[in-house]
């Protein structure tokens, strides 16, 4: 083969397939739709390496301390795993006026009970869905695991 031949090996391939993927993810969550147009996502790309190995090792803490299988589980799953999409949103009350969708009478109460506003909850669930769906576009494997939060 000549000197401008470039051999591309399986594992280099997916993993920048994985990482740009991955990239996709988060960009689907942070523009899906939300409540009154206020963006409270954070999202972050878990690779191999420290932070990786100390997020395992916090789930494997959780299964021993709470006897909840699951996180166990989803430890033996996040190890198996190329890559990891974290999706979060901050505890944001958005003000809308006469909510109480939260349950605790509206935003002031809700702040000051330590709640946390149902519409953070149900645009983080539409991020999610993003997400999955531009990993399941692309053909790659994923699995939603709200232990890792």
């Amino acid at each position: 083969m000549g000197e401008n031949t470039m051999i591309l090996r399986s594992e280099e391939m997916e993993k920048e397939a994985l990482l740009t993927v991955a990239k996709l993810m988060c960009a689907a969550a942070r523009t899906a739709p939300k409540g009154r147009g206020v963006d409270s996502m954070e999202t972050l790309i878990l690779l191999d390496g420290e932070e990786k190995a100390k997020v395992i090792a916090e789930l494997h803490r959780l299964a021993g301390e709470t006897g909840g299988a699951l996180f166990a589980r989803d430890a033996g799953n996040l190890e198996k795993a190329g890559a990891a999409v974290l999706l979060g949103t901050r505890v944001q009350p958005l003000g809308i006026p006469g909510c109480g969708y939260c349950g605790l009478g509206g935003c002031e109460s809700n702040m000051k009970a330590g709640g946390v506003c149902t519409y953070n909850t149900v645009n983080l669930g539409i991020a999610i869905g993003s997400a999955v769906n531009v990993a399941s576009a692309h053909k790659i494997d994923n699995r939603v695991m709200f232990t890792l939060g």
